[in-house]
This record gives C-alpha cells, sequence and structure tokens, in this order.
C-alpha cells in the first residue's frame, strides 16, 4: 500500500486527492496546524504550520516526518498549497524520492527568479523587474511601459496584484502588493493582452505524460480576481502543439522532471507568452473539472508518476465540458442567498457540485482576491455553448442579497 504525505491539508477543493487516496487504498499522513474536513479523512496528522519554514519549524517537522517514514515508509510527498511547496521539496529531497527538488521549489515561488529562467530558455514572458520602492516601481515603469502590473514576488491567488496606468496607481498598487508580503520586492511586469489560459501537466523522468488547457474568466474591469473555468478549452491542434511545447520549456526551465505543474499562459495570433509556473496543481476545482471532461484523475496521476513511471496519454478532445462559476456579491452583511437546488429545478443547470460557503448574518468583505470568493457550482455539458449558457444562468439566478 502507497503512502503519501499531503503538506498542508488543503482548502475544500483539494477534497478529491483525498478521495483519490482512499479510493486506491492509498495510506495519508497530513502536515498541518489544525483539524479540518479533509484532515479527518487521513490516517494520521502531524499538527504543524506548514507554511511556517523557519529552521526550528522545520526540523521539528522532519523529526516528525521521519519518525512517521520509519513505521510506515513514504512514497510521495504532494503539496496542496502553492505555499506549501518548498517545504514540500525539502522533506522530499531528505527522504531522497523520486519528484520535487528544493532548487525547483525555489523558481517555482520566485517569480523574479523564474522569470529569469524563461528568459533564459528563449520563452516569450512579460517584460519584467524587481524593484524595493515605490519610487524604484515608478522609474522602472517608463521603462515597461503603461499599462503595467504589480505583483508580490512570492504570493498566489491573485492576491496584491494590479493594473497601473499613471504613477499614482502605482503608488497605491506598490502598497497592496506589499502588504500581502512586507519584508519581499515587488515585480513590475508589462501588461500582456490576449486569451488567459491554465495549462495542467504531469511529467514523469522529464516527460509530459499528460496535458490539458482550461479556460480563465475574470471578473470585468481591471480584475484579475477568477469568476470561473471551463475545461477543456479547445484549440486547433497546431495552436494545442505550440501551447505543449511551449509548457514543455517552461516546465525545463525550473528543472522539474517528476510531478505536476500548473502553467499559466497568455496568447495571441502570433506570440505565447509563459505568466507563471507552479510546482503544484491548479485551485479553483480545476483537478476536478479536469477529470468531468476528460476522465483522467490528474491527483492519481501524481502520485503515479513519483511513484513509478508512467507512459504518456495522447492529447484528444473529450465528448463532454466542465465548468465552475463562482458567484459574487457587494460588499456588506448577507440577508438573504438564492437555494442552490432551486437553480437546478427552475432552469435545468445540470449541477455537480455546488457550496455556499456564506451564511445568513456573516459579514462579506470586498473581493480582493481569489481567497475572498463565495459561493460557486460547478457543472458539466456536452456543448461548450450550453455549458456558457448555464453558466450565465447561474450568474443571473444565483443572488445573495446584502
Amino acid at each position: 500500500m502507497a503512502h503519501v504525505l499531503f503538506v498542508g491539508g488543503g482548502d475544500p477543493s483539494k477534497l478529491s486527492a483525498y478521495r483519490t487516496c482512499i479510493r486506491k487504498g492509498y495510506r495519508i499522513t497530513v502536515i498541518d496546524q489544525g483539524e479540518s474536513h479533509n484532515t479527518r479523512l487521513a490516517n494520521e496528522v502531524l499538527f504543524f504550520n506548514p507554511r511556517d519554514l523557519t529552521e526550528q519549524n522545520v526540523e521539528k517537522i522532519w523529526r516528525a516526518v521521519k519518525k512517521t517514514n520509519d513505521d510506515h515508509k513514504i512514497q510521495a510527498i504532494i503539496p496542496l498549497s502553492e505555499f506549501t511547496v518548498e517545504l514540500s521539496a525539502e522533506l522530499n529531497e531528505r527522504l531522497q524520492l523520486k519528484g520535487l527538488r528544493y532548487c525547483v521549489s525555489k523558481y517555482a515561488r520566485n517569480k523574479f527568479i523564474m522569470r529569469q529562467q524563461f528568459k533564459k530558455f528563449g520563452l516569450f514572458t512579460p517584460n519584467f523587474k524587481m524593484v524595493a520602492t515605490e519610487e524604484e516601481a515608478i522609474y522602472e515603469a517608463e521603462d515597461i511601459g503603461y499599462p503595467c502590473i504589480l505583483k508580490p514576488i512570492d504570493y498566489a491567488g491573485s492576491a496584491g496584484v494590479s493594473r497601473c496606468t499613471n504613477p499614482e496607481e502605482i503608488k497605491r498598487a506598490f502598497q497592496l502588493a506589499k502588504a500581502f508580503r512586507r519584508d519581499s520586492p515587488v515585480i513590475i511586469e508589462s501588461y500582456i493582452s490576449g486569451k488567459e489560459i491554465s495549462i495542467e501537466a504531469v511529467l514523469s523522468e522529464g516527460e509530459i505524460c499528460f496535458f490539458s488547457i482550461t479556460e480563465k474568466f475574470k471578473l470585468e474591469g481591471d480584475s484579475f480576481i477568477e469568476m470561473g473555468h471551463i475545461s477543456p478549452y479547445t484549440l486547433p491542434l497546431d495552436k494545442v502543439e505550440l501551447i505543449k511545447k511551449t509548457t514543455e520549456m517552461a516546465v525545463r526551465a525550473i528543472g522539474l522532471r517528476d510531478g505536476a505543474t500548473h502553467t499559466e499562459i497568455i496568447f495571441d495570433d502570433e506570440k505565447v507568452f509563459v505568466v507563471e509556473i507552479g510546482a503544484r496543481l491548479g485551485g479553483d476545482y480545476i483537478p476536478d473539472l479536469v477529470e468531468l471532461a476528460h476522465g483522467v484523475n490528474l491527483y492519481e496521476l501524481w502520485i503515479e508518476s513519483i511513484v513509478e513511471k508512467l507512459d504518456a496519454i495522447s492529447y484528444f478532445i473529450p465528448e463532454k465540458y466542465a465548468a465552475i462559476q463562482f458567484v459574487f456579491c457587494d460588499k456588506g452583511k448577507v440577508l438573504s442567498i438564492s437555494e442552490i437546488e432551486s437553480i437546478s429545478k427552475v432552469s435545468g443547470v445540470s449541477i455537480i457540485d455546488a457550496n455556499n460557503y456564506f451564511q445568513i448574518g456573516q459579514l462579506v468583505p470586498v473581493f480582493n482576491s481569489n481567497f475572498d470568493r463565495g459561493p460557486f457550482m460547478m457543472i458539466q455539458s456536452k456543448s461548450r455553448e450550453k455549458l456558457i449558457n448555464q453558466m450565465n444562468v447561474i450568474k443571473d439566478e444565483f443572488k445573495i442579497q446584502v
């Protein structure tokens, strides 16, 4: 029986990782600082903060992991969060397992050195600079050009990301980015227009065994908050091949050979730009969407890519489409929420999964990042057009009154 170590208990969107292990009969150990619905499904929980990378905390975690490994040999270490990639890599190297290496985790977590690697490998990526002060940001913006983007150097979930068109906006954006990483520099980069997609890929011994393309939808205006995804995003095969080759180069740029990646890409008629890459699968239930559309379980492949060598799965256009639609509202106190079941009964929307998150009386903040979002519905259809119609029905019919 394989023994899998999850680093970080994962938010509700990672529940399928646990269900996959349970279905396969794997033993589950989790490192997390508290109990949750996910961690209660594990065989063992090591109660530590996996985001605390101080030497003292890492050594305490290592001693606990080593004891667990002595009792039940660990075969695979899986980070269930962007913020636990570095610890996962550290433990992986100490146990001498396939998968993440510490140098890979540094490339994948630090957007500046990640971009340096992309340039080194000849990939198209936004022009970028690392800045430590507002004055530096304003100075570099003159070279990069407006509009430009400011973001924290090592955060996630679109938190602290701003689009700027003038120096005054840069001042506000710089302070917002610093609010998430007070002791770290900020990245300023050129704004790239085009279609945004994400690529989920699983690698074995340096080769992509499976990849899928997910379409991304954002809130209107200058927001970077993602309001929904559709899997797959179908493109002409020549464009698919170009995106796959670009992803392969991005993976080589950070040095990952075994495991999973989530790559953010923007493309137009002429170029494919790599924005960033993560050494883990995407959030927002994207692995669930891929399984609904392709019939491929990414968590299962991820674990198997570390435990054994995988054969490649040829790219194919699935017969089904799957989407997730998040629902938004104004800031305020929740007075009423539509019943999810009523949307399905009245409109015929084929709801696969849903979660309200918000409760009556709850104070809803301003939506500043993906971490602030609330209710969602996951749906499935045989056509993209019907799926988009269903997503629009959800936006129109599901109401949160504040």
